[in-house]
């Protein structure tokens, strides 16, 4: 929009109305955003995905001490059998995929940062239970509240770190959760071996009471306020977000208020979603990544690292080894931020499918070599490497970019439903590969990492072939190449409802819920209770942040913000891994349940996004919030608050559906990509390398303590995270998807390898350092690409009209496929670990041609360029 375009005013519509309509106008004064506002906000909104990584990190120190003869430090006064371990693990899935068809919709109604709020009463309620937890029915309940609060965060949080962004920033924005995710698991891996059980459910009781105390002084999304026909408060939070005047942001407002505009006159649906091309593609692609950020195996290695590094007997303390991996998880998650909005989401993507199929393949390796070929003395060091290198490259790439492309990809009216969708797919997925890897493991580990090193390989040729790049893309762009027009979307039926902010605050409900269950409870099915809560929260979180971290963020960091997640889940998981194995299982509940405290007390004071703001006619919130989220004055923001009105304006056009996703070309491009990338993520195995990794080291006999090799691995996985924001923007999302596809290939490859001469009996004494230097490649790869990219790309290639839909529909496909994973690769693990490493690597190898053929770069587009691309068939 040029300086001598006339002015355009918009009048009342139905079914929100702006009062006295709202005249955007380009400032004649430009006033520079102030992104160091937008990040603030993501950053606050994220301290609910530490909730979540305290919730999935929470098992590694915790198991040990539920399975362990002397119930001394444990609720129950017996020990736990491998059904309830399964269920326990497993549960928290549950509990997410139920979570995101309320959480979405709950933050169209109230907003994204009231549903946000509202997810640490299920933290706080599970903390609660589990510290009074006397059967573990008490702690399944626990778990499954937890899950209720996880499934919140992840549907609304996208939403709002999306809305609040410009698009400059979305990418790095929305990558923070991964690395919230990843610090929260650290927090937990760090705190839980040295601290009673009652101390750990307190110092997590914490977490989302101060995330509900930070996030409080947030602004709304500007989107929802503007969708609630709320002006002045959109107008309000659009400035306080960018930084500026409110002539400053009028341009921006007006274009939030036209996209929310369009997208609430054609109400959205499920059927939206598959009948319109461009919800399809974003449905395709968001669901897709999440679909293999499950399948990658991550939860496995998440909710047993201390298990895994046990059973390695790698002669490191488990407690520090997971402490360790937490400490990679967070360090790599923090690098998504930085690299999502310059390398591009498909690129590190593709690293990371690579990588951690290469990984994987070398833990399974390991594993076969001990189970089947017997000495491992030569290569006692392959599983911390392997795990290292897994999680860091799961923390950069499928770790938090799938959510950060869900946040970006649908339009305002159908990104609650999609979103809600794509998330429950996440947990579905996730339960799966949690509940039945116990089978697998019994069968043999190598045989469960080799399938996720397959599902990785998977992931790479869906991510190369069918997600699209969104770097740089405003979120009409990626409308523009999914439909070939200008749309825009919201996520997650409850973020549309309410705004992203309030649905990820209310995530920490469920987590806080889930964690008080599992402090109290007396019976395993109360620990599966609370374990499905957790799981519901997670849906919350992992459907709406990337919403909201994509739409608060520009095209030049969206990327960057989108791979954020992953960082924080792997410093979840990570913070679970250093305090689990050191403290008792009542301490844990506490340090977990303190998570989701302390990212509803942080990110309630952050902005709507400014999307959701237009969506509910709240012209004047949104250009408040999106004014806080560039750092600029409402005269500097006016150009973007006009695109964004446009773009929600043109999208609500369009009845989004579940039918709209199928139904247009541009949509069924989009969930493709963002389906296939989401399951590849998981199908790469990173949910049985995470699950486990403490049993992992343990196996394979290194020198490393169990439970300081998972503590290893979470820090690799952190610090690999990490490098997701910086690279991801400037490489591209497919070049590093591509690149960390092929790497983890060959990583799962070699670990199945190992363990397939191991287990036959042959001598790997001249290879022990194969495991490791394996499974930490593995990990950085992921971290670095399907760890979080998949979700950076759903939230970018999503159209408005179905993004929510399609959102969640990817999201539910994703944790689908981790739930498949997590359950069954015990059973696949009995049968010999190498197959599951090779399983997995040829997922990576098939994630690979895909990323390469179907995927097409986002880098540098906006979400408008990135939904033309989808419809005119551009996936390149």
């Amino acid at each position: 929009m040029s300086s001598d375009e006339p002015q355009i005013k918009y009048q009342e519509v139905s079914p929100f109305q702006i009062s006295e309509g709202f005249t955007p106008t380009r400032s004649h004064k430009m006033e520079p955003v102030k992104t160091g506002r937008i990040f603030m906000a993501a950053v606050a909104a994220n301290l609910s995905a530490f909730a979540v990584g305290t919730c999935l990190g929470w098992t590694s120190p915790i198991a040990p001490k539920l399975k362990s003869d002397d119930t001394s430090d444990s609720p129950l006064d017996h020990k736990i059998d491998s059904t309830d371990d399964a269920w326990i693990a497993s549960i928290v899935a549950l509990g997410a995929l139920v979570a995101p068809f309320v959480a979405g919709p709950l933050a169209d109604k109230i907003g994204r940062k009231w549903v946000l709020l509202s997810s640490s009463i299920f933290f706080v309620v599970a903390y609660v239970l589990m510290m009074v937890a006397g059967e573990v029915w008490v702690l399944l309940l626990a778990r499954l509240i937890q899950g209720f609060g996880v499934g919140f965060v992840m549907t609304v949080q996208p939403m709002y770190v999306g809305e609040i962004a410009t698009d400059s920033v979305r990418g790095a924005t929305g990558s923070l959760m991964q690395l919230f995710i990843v610090s929260g698991i650290l927090y937990v891996y760090a705190i839980g071996p040295y601290v009673s059980y009652q101390a750990l459910q307190w110092c997590c009781l914490v977490v989302p009471i101060v995330f509900d105390v930070i996030f409080f002084f947030m602004p709304e999304s500007p989107y929802y306020f503007a969708g609630k026909g709320r002006k002045t408060d959109a107008l309000k939070s659009l400035q306080f977000l960018r930084g500026q005047s409110a002539e400053a942001v009028q341009d921006e407002m007006a274009t939030i208020q036209a996209v929310v505009e369009e997208s609430m006159a054609n109400k959205g649906s499920m059927v939206d979603i598959i009948k319109n091309p461009g919800n399809r593609k974003a449905l395709i692609i968001s669901a897709g990544l999440i679909a293999f950020q499950q399948l990658s195996g991550i939860n496995v290695v998440l909710f047993n690292s201390q298990s895994i590094f046990e059973s390695a007997n790698t002669g490191l303390d488990p407690a520090i080894a997971t402490i360790i991996v937490g400490a990679v998880q967070v360090g790599s998650s923090g690098l998504t931020p930085i690299i999502a909005d310059r390398l591009g989401r498909k690129v590190i993507l593709l690293t990371s499918a690579a990588v951690m199929s290469i990984g994987l393949a070398a833990l399974g390796a390991f594993f076969y070599i001990k189970l089947v070929v017997g000495d491992t003395s030569n290569v006692l060091w392959l599983p911390v490497p392997a795990l290292v290198v897994y999680n860091i490259v799961y923390c950069v790439g499928f770790g938090p970019l799938p959510w950060a492309v869900l946040g970006e990809m649908f339009p305002s009216n159908v990104k609650s439903i999609a979103s809600s969708m794509v998330a429950s797919t996440c947990w579905i997925l996730g339960f799966f590969v949690t509940y039945f890897y116990p089978a697998l493991d019994a069968m043999g580990s190598y045989y469960a990492f080799w399938l996720f090193a397959i599902f990785c390989v998977v992931a790479f040729f869906f991510t190369l072939f069918v997600v699209m790049e969104t770097k740089g893309l405003s979120l009409q762009e990626i409308q523009d190449r999914l439909n070939g027009k200008r749309v825009s979307y919201a996520a997650g039926p409850l973020a549309g409802a309410i705004g992203r902010k309030l649905v990820l605050l209310s995530s920490s409900v469920l987590l806080i819920v889930s964690f008080i269950i599992l402090m109290i409870a007396p019976e395993v099915w109360v620990i599966v209770l609370a374990r499905a809560l957790q799981g519901f929260a997670a849906g919350f979180v992992m459907a709406v942040q990337p919403m909201y971290l994509s739409e608060i963020s520009t095209d030049e960091i969206r990327g960057a913000t989108g791979s954020l997640m992953q960082l924080f889940i792997v410093i979840g998981v990570l913070y679970a891994y250093a305090i689990g194995p050191y403290v008792s299982y009542q301490a844990l509940q506490w340090f977990c349940l303190a998570v989701p405290i302390v990212f509803a007390a942080t990110f309630i004071f952050m902005p709507e996004s400014p999307y959701y703001y237009i969506t509910k006619g709240r012209q004047e919130e949104a250009s408040k919030a999106l004014q806080f989220l560039r750092g600029q004055s409402e005269e500097a923001i006016n150009e973007t608050l006009v695109s964004i009105e446009n773009f929600i304006l043109e999208t609500s056009q369009l009845k989004g559906s579940v039918l709209d996703i199928f139904k247009l070309a541009g949509n069924r491009k989009a969930f493709i990509i963002s389906a296939f990338l989401l399951a590849f993520q998981q199908l790469s195995g990173n949910t049985a390398v995470l699950f486990n990794t403490q049993t992992i080291f343990a196996s394979a006999n290194t020198e490393v303590d169990a439970a300081i090799g998972a503590i290893i691995i979470g820090i690799v996985q952190v610090v690999a995270s990490g490098l997701t924001p910086f690279i991801v923007d400037r490489l591209g999302r497919k070049i590093i998807l591509l690149t960390c596809s092929a790497i983890m290939s060959i990583a799962l490859f070699a670990l199945g390898a190992y363990f397939y001469f191991e287990l036959n009996g042959q001598d790997t004494s001249n290879i022990t350092w194969l495991p490791l230097t394996s499974l930490v490649i593995y990990m950085i790869t992921y971290s670095v690409s399907f760890g979080p990219l998949p979700w950076v790309i759903m939230a970018e290639i999503f159209p408005a009209n179905v993004k929510a839909v399609a959102s969640s529909l990817a999201t539910s496909i994703c944790l689908l496929t981790g739930f498949i994973i997590s359950y069954f690769f015990p059973l696949l693990n009995n049968i010999g670990t190498f197959y599951i490493f090779w399983l997995f690597a040829t997922s990576c190898l098939i994630a690979f041609f895909f990323i390469l053929f179907v995927v097409f770069e986002t880098k540098g587009l906006s979400l408008q360029k990135i939904q033309n691309k989808l419809n005119k068939k551009d996936l390149n």
